[in-house]
């Protein structure tokens, strides 16, 4: 994707499609975290984008050194790496976790 850069035309297109690509599946990790948690819906949800959010801050200054040793290019493929390494965490999240109302679901307290 980021063979000639990012300055290149066609890979700043491709540096913004795969900035719009991780982006886009907070809504459905949020979703799932909802799902699997009905009746504690505001914690999963600050949780969930506590962490995204806070690890992409604090991971920041460790990239910005790489990419003064690497270079943009080389460091730009390291968010790659990272989502192939991801696909076995993905492969080991629980099946047939619905939408389902939260009523349907029984509540923590037996209320």
């Amino acid at each position: 994707l980021f063979i000639s850069g990012p300055t290149r035309p066609w890979g700043l297109a491709g540096f913004i499609l795969a900035g719009t690509a991780m982006i886009a599946t907070s809504p459905i990790n949020i979703s799932m975290a909802q799902a699997m948690a009905p009746h504690k819906l505001g914690l999963v949800t600050a949780l969930t984008m506590g962490f995204a959010w806070g690890t992409a801050g604090l991971s920041l200054p460790a990239i910005g050194k790489i990419a003064e040793h690497l270079g943009l290019a080389n460091t730009l493929r390291f968010p790659l790496i990272l989502s192939l390494i991801s696909l076995g965490f993905i492969a080991r999240l629980p099946r047939g976790v619905t939408g389902r109302r939260a009523e349907e679901f029984p509540h923590p307290m037996g209320a």
